[in-house]
């Protein structure tokens, strides 16, 4: 036998001893309707499938691994999750060719930089696990495609258009736009406030609740308590007052106290008594309410308004409050273009790359980077 002949037949038996399936071609992991996703696209969607299934688990008592999301464990719910991201990529990718739509060299761009800004961020979380910035780019573009894709369902002249009619029935239901004096458990220097402290607090609270029943503004109110608490720390600091330059400030410049807030607070950004009160105790127009949250240690004087008073804030919001109201309908119509389409899955890449061996990052992401898209 040549010495070729030999070397040929080594190393088929060392492939044979190792495992057929480690010889076998891992690069790809699906292919759907023609296009093939690789395997750093699907590691890139099982780690954001691996990021959706921790925030759906509340037992802090097991690990990951050790629950259930959705009549599943935990590893083929994750799983299951990159196979439909999969399909949600092609998908897009599809309708967006099917519709004729392009990128424009401005569209490029702003890819290019998100690519940039958030592989700085995530990079040393997903590069050890086998998604390299190509394959993140890759699935950044579908998802600024999928964006696309929803204005041109949704936006002005859409296929499914959503009017400001339609829009602002919805806004008024799911918003609430309040302006509040925050009033918390520590004294101006931030020392905590004793018992007897905090009720001369509350009694302050019920002051300010009467003074606007009587017809003063919360705006105002507003002003005057955070004038107080800057003239305090002056007071304790220097032994002047400081309020001629504060009030200078006030005057010169117009603050805008209104806060929007979102009924379903499921992100947690809004404390749940602020929430609560907004919609259930506070009415349109209303008298103000006390809002009281002793565990997290404040009292609110809050007053709610008419959303629609407002129509700069809903300009300004417009495309944020569409989004969350058509998430839902998008994502379904997303899944109903991938159901007739045939997949070949590769089951040895899908067996080498386990959900359980997703390695923790080596830092957090900077705070306000979302590492799921």
């Amino acid at each position: 036998m040549s010495i070729l002949k030999r070397a040929a037949a080594g190393a088929a038996a060392l492939c044979m001893a190792l495992s057929l399936t480690a010889c076998q071609d891992t690069t790809w992991a699906f292919r759907i309707d023609g296009t093939e996703i690789t395997s750093g696209m699907y590691l890139t969607f099982l780690i954001n499938a691996r990021n959706q299934a921790s925030t759906m688990v509340t037992d802090t008592t097991n690990g990951l691994w050790e629950q259930t999301i959705e009549d599943k464990p935990a590893d083929q719910w994750v799983k299951d999750q990159a196979k439909e991201l999969s399909l949600q990529y092609v998908a897009v990718e599809n309708e967006f060719e099917r519709l004729g739509l392009t990128l424009s060299d401005e569209d490029r761009s702003t890819i290019d930089s998100q690519v940039e800004s958030y592989w700085s961020s995530v990079q040393d979380y997903y590069e050890p696990n086998g998604a390299g910035q190509a394959s993140f780019a890759k699935v950044m573009e579908n998802s600024y495609k999928s964006s696309l894709l929803f204005d041109e369902y949704y936006g002005e002249g859409g296929i499914q258009e959503v009017g400001d009619e339609e829009l602002q029935k919805y806004y008024q239901e799911n918003y609430a736009q309040v302006k509040y004096v925050y009033m918390p458990f520590t004294d101006a220097a931030g020392n905590e406030m004793t018992d007897e402290q905090v009720e001369e607090l509350k009694t302050k609270a019920e002051g300010y609740i009467d003074r606007i029943k009587n017809g003063e503004n919360i705006d105002d109110l507003i002003a005057e308590y955070e004038e107080e608490q800057s003239t305090s720390v002056s007071s304790d600091t220097s032994g002047e007052s400081g309020s001629d330059s504060s009030a200078a400030t006030s005057s010169e410049e117009e603050v805008s106290n209104l806060v929007l807030i979102p009924k379903d607070n499921s992100s947690g950004y809004y404390p749940e008594a602020l929430v609560t009160a907004a919609f259930e105790d506070a009415t349109v127009g209303g008298d103000p309410v006390l809002v009281s949250d002793t565990d997290a240690g404040y009292y609110l004087v809050m007053q709610r308004f008419n959303v629609l008073d407002d129509l700069d804030t809903y300009e300004e919001n417009r495309s944020a409050i569409l989004s969350t109201y058509k998430s839902e309908d998008f994502n379904t119509l997303v899944s109903s273009w991938a159901e007739n389409y045939t997949v070949e899955t590769n089951d040895a890449s899908i067996s080498r790359y386990k959900p359980q061996n997703i390695k923790e990052p080596v830092s957090e992401p900077e705070p306000g980077v979302d590492v799921t898209f």
